[in-house]
């Protein structure tokens, strides 16, 4: 299995960066540098729910959590390792959404 920051860097890079050989950065912020817009903010999350098999509640949708590759890197890891080490739970509080 790929790296998640690989996984997330193709999925930004095939849906909303144009150029064959552009790349983003591991610090680049995605809306100050306009890679995302609120519906492609929300497309992403959609995305690292649906590949991750997590729930993003609405208060972690923060730019320190979502707004570059490190910040999504670092924000997996965390879920991840909660959720190995409460037996597979990947939803924050409870797995509910809104």
């Amino acid at each position: 299995m790929q790296e998640p920051k690989a996984v997330v860097r193709r999925f930004l890079l095939d849906n909303f960066v144009m150029g064959s050989d552009a790349d983003i950065a591991d610090d680049t912020s995605f809306m100050k540098e306009h890679i995302l817009d609120s519906t492609g903010f929300i497309e992403l999350v959609t995305f690292l729910e649906e590949s991750f098999g997590i729930v993003i509640d609405n208060d972690e949708m923060l730019p320190e959590n979502l707004d570059s590759l490190l910040n999504i890197e670092l924000y997996l890891s965390r879920r991840l390792a909660a959720a190995e080490g409460s037996g597979g739970t990947t939803g924050a509080g409870g797995g509910h959404n809104g």
